[in-house]
């Protein structure tokens, strides 16, 4: 065994580190407790911190999986209060036109009614005076030209009557026709809202059960964050006292090689220029509530936050992240300021603003605000830009 001279550095590896222990030691003062070989402990440590990485990745997975299907059930709730409110559009339009029918035929109605009265009036009143007044007329002609002028006339004033009373009949019968048509389109309509009804909430009551796998999911998620948080303390602690030890035998550091931190940094690459507004100005609202159905400025949902970003922009998009999607240019290499979208085949159900460094800006899910995420995502589809 060669012995270290004063000054001289020692590399500390795995194999080495033990050495150094084991030489502090056998030279240290008698009476002084054996200790745990650090580096074994480390090893442990490491294994454990692997595992512990492994299940928090699992889990972090699922929890991805679950909020993807949560953004789709709201992407088709989306879809269906839309539908709904068109619906509701074209019923209130019926409804106006079954209203306007109904004051046509009434008004129809009055006029017959009128008719009648005056064609009774016309009655009685030859009634009264005891006799036929159209014989009348007709005896008192002073030539066959004139009775047959009288007899012109009465025709006339008689088919004028049945005229006016059967033009008014089939009036209200065009019109109880023509309300009978919005009548029915309206009981399909009907028809139809009650059944869009009846998918909204049975996707709300889907989201629902979402809600509670999510929250399970994350509590799993949270429990393996902090096994990993608490395996680094450990493999830290470990460190701490390899340095200690290594210090107390009188050896050298300084050519050790540094187990400096190598995480991955949370800085966002800046945007190139035909993005850089675009993204400027969603990083404004960073931490603002999630609502579906939002639309800006205190809260959003995903396409709300794409569109109101985008016409602040000059850029006017559709309401929904599958119209969106359609609307843009295919892009394999997106750049910030454009915009990513996830799904499943083909269809998409969810919208971020890209930010650069393989990360988005979006709006997640009820109960988070809006933020950056990683594009770590497995149901990623696709870029677009505008």
């Amino acid at each position: 065994m060669r012995f270290i001279n004063e000054g001289e550095g020692i590399f500390l590896n795995k194999k080495n580190i033990s050495l150094v222990l084991a030489l502090a030691l056998s030279i240290s003062c008698v009476g002084t407790s054996a200790f745990a070989d650090p580096n074994s402990d480390r090893s442990t440590y490491e294994q454990k911190l692997e595992e512990n990485k492994n299940n928090y990745k699992s889990a972090q997975e699922q929890v991805d999986e679950i909020e993807a299907s949560i953004q789709s059930v709201n992407s088709q709730m989306e879809d269906i209060s839309i539908d709904i409110e068109e619906l509701n559009a074209e019923i209130l339009e019926a409804e106006d036109k079954i209203e306007e029918s109904n004051k046509k035929v009434q008004a129809t109605e009055s006029d017959i009614k009128e008719q009648n009265e005056k064609f009774s009036e016309r009655m009685k009143a030859m009634y009264i005076n005891g006799m036929d007044s159209y014989v009348e007329a007709l005896l008192n002609s002073n030539s066959i030209s004139d009775f047959m002028s009288r007899l012109n006339n009465i025709n006339i004033m008689i088919n004028s009557d049945k005229e006016i009373v059967s033009s008014l009949n089939e009036k209200i019968e065009t019109i109880e026709k023509q309300k009978k048509v919005v009548q029915d389109e309206k009981v399909k309509l009907d028809a139809l809202q009650e059944e869009n009804n009846k998918k909204l909430a049975q996707l709300e009551e889907k989201r629902a059960e979402h809600k509670k796998a999510l929250a399970k999911a994350e509590a799993n998620r949270d429990l393996f964050d902090a096994a990993v948080k608490e395996s680094e303390a450990q493999i830290r602690e470990t460190e701490r006292q390899i340095r200690e030890y290594v210090s107390n035998g009188n050896t050298s550091s300084s050519n050790r090689p540094s187990r400096g931190g190598s995480g991955d940094s949370n800085v966002i690459a800046p945007p190139n220029a035909s993005g850089s507004s675009i993204v400027g100005y969603a990083y404004k609202f960073l931490g603002v509530p999630y609502q579906w159905g939002g639309n800006g400025p205190n809260t959003f949902d995903c396409s709300g936050l794409t569109r109101y970003v985008y016409a602040a922009n000059g850029i006017n998009l559709p309401r929904v992240a599958q119209d969106q999607m359609n609307a843009g240019t295919p892009v394999s290499n997106p750049q910030p300021g454009d915009l990513v979208f996830f799904g499943s085949g083909g269809y998409a159900y969810h919208v971020g603003i890209y930010v650069g460094n393989n990360s988005y800006l979006h709006a997640p899910q009820d109960n988070e605000v809006v933020k950056i995420s990683p594009m770590s995502r497995y149901d990623y589809i696709g870029a677009r830009r505008y």
